[in-house]
């Protein structure tokens, strides 16, 4: 069991220092998403061939291969966006901002799983995001206090990204039928198949560049989400949960460790409540 908290702590703060090599990269966001997915479904095609498995959709009914079909668009359109507003974040605000609000994902689900899997959101999940919410307009309040206003465009697109989070976990939960890793894969795939168009005349990658897509593509990607799920195979979901928030906490100390970025007493708060908020929620389901 301890190697399996290990595991997930590992990956965890693995997440956490994407941002850092996104900004190393000197990459658009654009190029940067493609390239990580790109490389990331690359990767995982190479181990699903060396372990003998097939990536092939399973065996169903017509009607509902085409709802699983549907499903999978959405969720690679949903990883495109999300990665693409996520990136631009990073490049407009610190890595901490980016990642306290990406982290109100959990919190979504309490709006979003009433809508979509007819879940009736439970007396603890509605106060959770009160609490989320209220830890969302401190971020905000302190930004217009300190008059940073390259930083609110930094915000909306991290609200963006949090939003095709919740979309994405609210779209993984309707295809149970499919391994999370297979998941992954064709999530990567249709992300880089969509946003290819757009950066197909600026695909030129100098030295640094390609380390970083390489670092990122294996490591911060496949190797770590079958790290991940190697882990979740141990432990309880709900302590699986709660580790997923040493991710902003690595990129809050990495943001100020290599890029001098410094938190105000509102932006604390704010994260905090955000943290505790998801903590609240994963323990009650």
């Amino acid at each position: 069991m301890l190697d399996g908290y290990i595991k997930l702590m590992v990956s965890s703060i693995i997440w956490g220092t994407v941002g850092v090599f996104a900004r190393w990269s000197d990459l658009s966001p654009l190029l940067f998403s493609f390239y990580r997915s790109f490389a990331a479904s690359l990767v995982l095609a190479l181990i699903f061939y060396y372990n003998g498995k097939n990536v092939k959709l399973p065996p169903g009914k017509k009607q509902k291969k085409g709802k699983v079909l549907v499903l999978l668009g959405l969720s690679g359109i949903c990883k495109a966006m999300g990665m693409i507003c996520f990136f631009s974040a990073i490049n407009l605000t610190t890595l901490s901002q980016t990642l306290f609000i990406y982290y109100l994902g959990p919190a979504f689900l309490v709006l979003f799983s009433p809508l979509v899997l007819k879940e009736k959101p439970e007396q603890k999940s509605l106060i959770a995001l009160g609490i989320a919410l209220t830890g969302f307009v401190l971020i905000i309040v302190s930004e217009v206090q300190l008059q940073l206003v390259g930083d609110y465009y930094g915000i909306i697109l991290a609200f963006i990204g949090a939003v095709c989070f919740t979309a994405l976990i609210t779209i993984a939960r309707a295809l149970k039928e499919l391994e999370s890793l297979q998941l992954t894969f064709y999530q990567m795939a249709i992300a880089a198949c969509i946003i290819f168009p757009f950066i197909a005349f600026q695909l030129t990658l100098d030295v640094k560049g390609l380390f970083v897509v390489l670092v990122v593509g294996i490591f911060h990607t496949a190797l770590a989400y079958i790290n991940y799920y190697e882990g979740l195979k141990k432990v309880k979901i709900q302590h699986a949960g709660v580790l997923l928030y040493l991710d902003p906490l690595a990129a809050t100390i990495l943001g100020g460790l290599v890029f001098q970025e410094v938190i105000a007493p509102g932006e604390a708060l704010g994260g905090f409540l955000i943290i505790t908020a998801g903590i609240m929620i994963t323990f009650s389901k």
